[in-house]
């Protein structure tokens, strides 16, 4: 079998980071928890990455400090996926180069996720921390990429095509029929779906 190269996101696809963050600041902040929750990846309750939607720059801005500063956060991050699904990406790490592509910040932010991921039972992870999730593609000849993020799969499907790698998108349920994306983008719900399709692939 021919070795190919697979790459994952983690925030959004294999990690939820929006609640992560959202209990940050409210846990930071004097809010009434009777009335706002720390939520979901897959709840349509903040519609803008940065959250201003829902908290003021100051908030966030103090959010990003604390994160930053924390050796440790990353790995506090809860799964967006179960255990089984973890076991099926670390065996593809036996026969196939797979990368975990990361815009994670802070102090140890490729070490954390490494050991986010060896909790989950990935071992060995080849994590790169970078926003530049195309240009990795291309460098690295990717055959597989996966991303919660439009800009990203787009992104992807234009720069490293020449292998071609196939780019698919996570479609959280609350995002179903947008935005825009090239029509050669797959839409999936979950990561499952998404090894699915790389296994069979490959049978």
């Amino acid at each position: 079998m021919k070795q190919k190269t697979i790459i994952f996101d983690v925030d959004g696809v294999l990690a939820d980071f929006v609640y992560a963050f959202t209990k940050e600041v409210l846990d930071h902040d004097d809010w009434d928890s009777q009335i706002l929750k720390p939520w979901g990846t897959r709840e349509n309750r903040n519609k803008r990455w940065d959250f201003l939607d829902v908290f003021t720059k100051q908030q966030t801005a103090a959010a990003w400090s604390r994160i930053k500063d924390d050796a440790f956060w990353w790995m506090r991050v809860p799964p967006l996926e179960e255990p089984r699904t973890f076991s099926r990406i670390n065996a593809l790490q036996g026969s196939h180069h797979v990368l975990f592509v990361t815009a994670r910040v802070g102090r140890h932010a490729q070490w954390q996720t490494q050991q986010w991921l060896k909790a989950l039972g990935v071992y060995e992870s080849n994590v790169v921390v970078t926003d530049k999730k195309g240009e990795v593609a291309a460098a690295v000849g990717a055959h597989y990429h996966v991303d919660d993020k439009p800009e990203n799969a787009a992104c992807v499907h234009w720069i490293a095509d020449r292998v071609p790698c196939k780019s698919y998108f996570v479609e959280h349920e609350y995002r179903q029929g947008g935005p825009w994306l090239p029509e050669k983008i797959k839409r999936i719900k979950s990561v499952n779906e998404y090894l699915e399709d790389i296994e069979n692939d490959m049978a």
